[in-house]
């Protein structure tokens, strides 16, 4: 893609101009933002749906989503330029983060004991995807980039004793594609299952604490 930074005095015909250095929001958590501001040659010059470059060597994956008209220069609009994606960071091109906690059931307190159940850990990642990811990748036996200290071992059953099992292991468990306008480009949201293990399947306490 042709352009300058540069406002020079003829209005742009053919190419944008790039005003300003791009300003790259990185939240801890959620989509990146890229912000453009753009002297275009006309206000669709740049449809929605369009990859953009982000500042830095590292790069990373922006689509192009709003832009809003700042004002007019030579009977051509200045825009504001908005991306939505991820920058690569440390080499990686996703945001991942985990979660485990334990639940309390009160609802047997009148038997004088409290159940404790354990709510199963959970790995999300953030990604773009460039095609619309199949869901198919639901309910299957995989692993999360990363574990979080967990074993790095897929879901899976191993026998103990005639009519017992265990099973455990990290299983895909749900997949949300945001298809961006435009574009057959996604935001993804993927979480995994960490099944710690049992060989009790039936549903039945994990544990029991007596107060």
């Amino acid at each position: 893609m042709s352009f300058t930074r540069v406002i020079g005095t003829q209005p742009p015909t053919d190419r944008e101009i790039v005003v300003g250095c791009p300003h790259l929001e990185q939240p801890a958590t959620g989509w990146d933002v890229l912000r453009e501001t753009l002297w275009l040659p006309h206000p669709y010059f740049i449809p929605r749906g369009s990859f953009r470059d982000p500042p830095g060597p590292e790069g990373g994956t922006f689509i192009t989503q709003d832009q809003r008209i700042l004002e007019w220069k030579a009977g051509r609009p200045m825009v504001e330029l908005i991306s939505l994606g991820i920058a690569n960071q440390d080499g990686k091109d996703y945001k991942i983060d985990g979660s485990a906690s334990i639940s309390e059931d009160f609802s047997l307190a009148d038997w004088s004991y409290t159940i404790w159940r354990l709510a199963y850990p959970r790995v999300t990642k953030l990604w773009v995807s460039l095609v619309t990811p199949s869901l198919g990748a639901v309910n299957l036996p995989t692993v999360p980039p990363e574990t979080f200290g967990l074993p790095v071992t897929p879901w899976g059953m191993t026998y103990v004793e005639p009519g017992n099992w265990s099973a455990g292991g990290w299983i895909a468990e749900s997949r949300t594609p945001q298809q961006l306008p435009g574009s057959k480009a996604c935001l993804v949201t993927d979480t995994w299952l960490y099944d710690p293990g049992y060989s009790d399947r039936d549903g039945a306490p994990r544990s029991v604490i007596y107060l």
